[in-house]
């Protein structure tokens, strides 16, 4: 429903708001910075700027976890070298 609405009113800032929300909860975190990006062009408000920071904590979850398990892998790894 959203993307078409974004094709019909490409200009509106609600309706880009509204769907970088549900990208976001539905952890497309690409859409949803992709969305949330027009939105602020568009018109920058504070729910907006909140959703911003809110892509940004889950980029950074998603970093660090990804992180955390290559660093339980290469400890995995050396121990199981080592011997």
């Amino acid at each position: 429903m959203y993307k078409t609405l974004t094709q019909l009113t490409p200009d509106d800032p609600w309706v880009w708001h509204n769907l970088s929300i549900l990208y976001l909860q539905r952890y497309r975190l690409r859409k949803a910075w992709q969305c949330n990006a027009r939105v602020l062009k568009l018109m920058s408000f504070d729910n907006a700027r909140r959703i911003r920071r809110s892509i940004i904590r889950q980029y950074a979850i998603v970093v660090l976890g990804g992180i955390v398990v290559a660093a339980i892998a290469v400890v995995y790894l050396i121990s199981a070298l080592v011997g």
